[in-house]
């Protein structure tokens, strides 16, 4: 249609302009005028018409508005859907050292985060830092960690950063990788999930090694069920290793 707008405009003007047979003299001025106020409107209609968008240049643009009514296609920021908060994952590669620094690349809560180390463990890390990561109680940060164990000269430990203290031990197998995530609030690290490609890890309550139960907390100990239901804690004593029992409330689970 639009392409036709031109003939027709022309094909106005001209009976604006010329005799109509049929027409009387006395009605013709009526006539041409009521075409002129048609043609003006038409004119006026075109002029502030919006610009025909046709497709955006590049995939995954949007189509974004104006409160004055203009429109245009430009780049999808964000995630889509739910419109929340946040920046778009990241993979931060950490130099190895014993005191390493993990810094997000942004500060907004809701960012995600995957640090790695830039190769498998030399020495043990005795202390880290977290630097630039924010998170609310609304909204927090997901923070991954990668540690891979040496293939020889280990097995290294991990010191985490001040507020992991529910981290895991990184698995003591050779070239084994542990992988943990957390919900960081802006002040402590939630573990969320602790996994190894080989080996246990060791989380700060416990875990089973070759069977065993393995408790990786001070003074802490075993809690036993008595046949009168009585809960009693098993210890073992510094340097000598003896065991001592107490009794103890009955967890609720």
């Amino acid at each position: 249609m639009k392409r036709y707008l031109p003939f027709l405009l022309f094909g106005l003007f001209a009976l604006c302009m010329a005799q109509v047979p049929g027409i009387p003299d006395s009605t013709f001025p009526v006539f041409r005028a009521n075409l002129n106020a048609s043609l003006a409107y038409i004119s006026s209609a075109l002029a502030g018409k919006e610009p025909a968008l046709g497709n955006p240049t590049v995939d995954d643009y949007v189509l974004s508005s104006k409160a004055s009514g203009k429109r245009s296609w430009v780049p999808q920021t964000g995630g889509g859907g739910g419109g929340g908060t946040g920046n778009a994952g990241a993979t931060v590669i950490v130099t190895n050292s014993a005191t390493p620094t993990f810094p997000c690349p942004s500060s907004t809560a809701g960012t995600v985060v995957l640090f790695k180390l830039l190769s498998p463990l030399a020495t043990s890390i005795t202390s880290s830092t977290l630097s630039g990561c924010t998170g609310g109680s609304s909204l927090s940060s997901l923070l991954t960690f990668v540690f891979t164990q040496a293939a020889s000269g280990g097995p290294y430990t991990v010191a985490m950063p001040t507020g992991f203290s529910q981290a895991c031990q990184i698995s003591p197998s050779p070239s084994a990788s542990t992988t943990m995530t957390f919900a960081w609030d802006g002040t402590t690290a939630n573990l969320i999930s602790c996994s190894a490609s080989a080996g246990p890890t060791i989380s700060p309550e416990g875990a089973t090694f070759g069977g065993d139960v393995f408790i990786n907390t001070s003074a802490a100990g075993v809690i036993l069920t008595d046949s009168a239901s009585a809960c009693w804690r098993i210890v073992a004593a510094p340097s000598t290793g003896a065991l001592s029992t107490t009794s103890v409330s009955c967890p609720a689970f």
